[in-house]
């Protein structure tokens, strides 16, 4: 009886383990994403993990891309184009009150600081390798809009 007894205890980790497993698959995330709408078009959705559930959040006429959501949770950075380049838009996280940060132009891969204040990104030059000729912009971006841009360049 008491080998039997260790037998079922020495099973109770692995049912729980499986159940919460179970529990995680069922409860998947949100994810925010680029991906095209009907017209072709880059547009930035609310995606749950698995592929459903999209919701638009953007409505761009020429396309957005590589979102970054705030630490904080409650702003996104992306890149918005248009025929002179792509510039650096912000958003609340539903997408609403949307506000361009930068003047189009060879703008990449936006992100935050772990603050949720500034934002960082990537500018390069025409007919240049990104790799070698890249400048590295930060902005702080406060509760009450952008206030001041830095830009730091590579030595060469």
């Amino acid at each position: 009886m008491k080998s039997f007894l260790k037998f079922i205890l020495s099973l109770l980790p692995i049912f729980l383990v499986s159940t919460d497993l179970l529990a995680t698959e069922s409860q998947l995330r949100e994810v925010i994403v680029s991906h095209t709408d009907e017209n072709n078009i880059l547009q930035l959705y609310y995606v749950k993990e698995d592929g459903s559930s999209r919701r638009q959040i953007t409505n761009s006429i020429h396309g957005c891309l590589q979102p970054a959501v705030s630490p904080n949770g409650r702003k996104i950075v992306y890149l918005q184009m248009s025929g002179e380049g792509m510039s650096i838009w912000v958003s609340d996280i539903d997408g609403n009150n949307s506000k361009v940060l930068t003047k189009p132009g060879r703008n990449l891969i936006p992100s935050w600081f772990p603050d949720s204040k500034h934002i960082v990104w990537m500018n390069f030059k025409p007919g240049k390798d990104p790799a070698e000729n890249s400048q590295l912009h930060i902005m702080n971006y406060g509760d009450h809009g952008f206030k001041a841009a830095v830009q730091r360049s590579r030595a060469n």
